[in-house]
């Protein structure tokens, strides 16, 4: 047990690092697009790119460590007015709907990617430099 606690904590550690460098992504390329933009008068669309995938990554690590530790945003009204085993009845039932929901969301995720990927693969025109 203490080794998957270790693991876990060296593993929470990881992810925070990786939010913290793509939090200093994300405004380093607001930054820069922001300068270029206004002063320069040159645009760099990558810049935009870079800002919001370190935003969806900050928010897809942020979700998972809130879920994990108990500290995402959650209507408790009901919840709180509970006691003893009708509590954890209730929120072993939460579980429950959140793991159902979780695999529901992951099975249509891969799928949706699937048919990206084969819709990719069928329909990609030769490069011009191909033909040569």
């Amino acid at each position: 047990m203490k080794g998957i606690k270790k693991l876990l904590s060296y593993v929470t550690k990881v992810e925070y690092a990786i939010m913290i460098i793509a939090f200093i992504a994300m405004v380093a390329a607001y930054f820069v697009a922001v300068i270029n933009r206004n002063f320069i008068k040159a645009s760099m669309p990558w810049t935009e790119e870079v800002a919001m995938y370190s935003m969806i990554y900050m928010a897809l690590l942020g979700t998972e460590v809130g879920l994990r530790d108990g500290t995402q945003v959650a209507v408790t009204a009901v919840i709180e007015k509970l006691h003893g085993v009708t509590k954890k009845i209730v929120s072993i039932i939460e579980q429950i709907i959140l793991e159902i929901f979780s695999f529901v969301m992951l099975k249509a995720g891969l799928a949706l990617f699937s048919k990206q990927l084969q819709t990719c693969l069928l329909y990609t025109s030769p490069s011009p430099r191909d033909a040569t």
